[in-house]
C-alpha cells in the first residue's frame, strides 16, 4: 500500500502534463532527451521530465548480450525526436509505462524493437496482441538477439534473477 500514493501522484503528473494539443487523458508527448537502455528513456514534456518504460517489451539488461545494440537501436529511433506516449501504467520505479510512437511518422517503437529482434515480448505485462507475432517472425528470421547462439539467449526477467542489481 506504500506504493499507492506514489502511483497516484505520478498519474496526476501525467494527466497534468498534457498540453492543449493533447486533449486525450492518458496521452503524453515530448522530446526524448536520454535513452537508458533498450526499453527506457527520459522525455521532456510540457510538465517537465519524465522517465518512460516501453510497455509490453523487455530489452536485454546492462552486461547482458545484445544490451548495447538494443540501446543503440532505441536511441536511433527516438533520441532528440518528438514522441507521443499512450500511457498504460506507472511502474514500481515511478516510470510512465506506455506505448511509444514517433510523432513524425507514427511509428510504434515498442513493435519496431520487437520486430527487429532487440527486445522480447514481456508476456506478463503485454497488452498489444501484435507483439507475439512480431517476436516469432524475428526469431524465425534470426534478427537481432535471435542471431546469437541459443544458450546465450536469456530473457531479461531470467537474467535479473541471477544478476541482481548493484546500487
Amino acid at each position: 500500500m506504500r506504493r499507492l500514493p506514489r502511483v497516484f501522484c505520478a498519474l496526476l503528473f501525467v494527466l497534468g502534463a498534457c498540453t492543449e494539443h493533447e486533449q486525450t487523458p492518458g496521452r503524453l508527448s515530448g522530446t526524448v532527451v536520454k535513452v537508458f537502455d533498450g526499453d527506457s528513456m527520459v522525455v521532456t514534456t510540457a510538465g517537465g521530465e519524465v522517465e518512460v518504460r516501453l510497455g509490453g517489451i523487455d530489452a536485454p539488461e546492462k552486461d547482458q548480450p545484445h544490451s548495447e545494440v538494443a540501446r543503440d537501436a532505441l536511441e536511433d529511433l527516438v533520441l532528440s525526436r518528438q514522441i507521443s506516449i499512450h500511457v498504460l501504467d506507472v511502474d514500481q520505479y515511478d516510470r510512465i509505462v506506455g506505448r511509444v510512437y514517433r510523432t513524425k511518422d507514427e511509428l510504434n517503437i515498442n513493435r519496431t524493437l520487437v520486430g527487429e529482434g532487440h527486445a522480447w515480448v514481456y508476456r506478463r505485462y503485454a497488452q498489444d496482441p501484435e507483439l507475439a507475432g512480431l517476436e516469432e517472425d524475428a526469431r524465425k528470421e534470426r534478427l537481432g538477439l535471435w542471431d546469437a547462439p541459443s544458450d546465450s539467449i536469456v530473457p531479461p526477467w531470467t537474467w535479473r534473477k541471477t544478476h541482481p542489481r548493484r546500487n
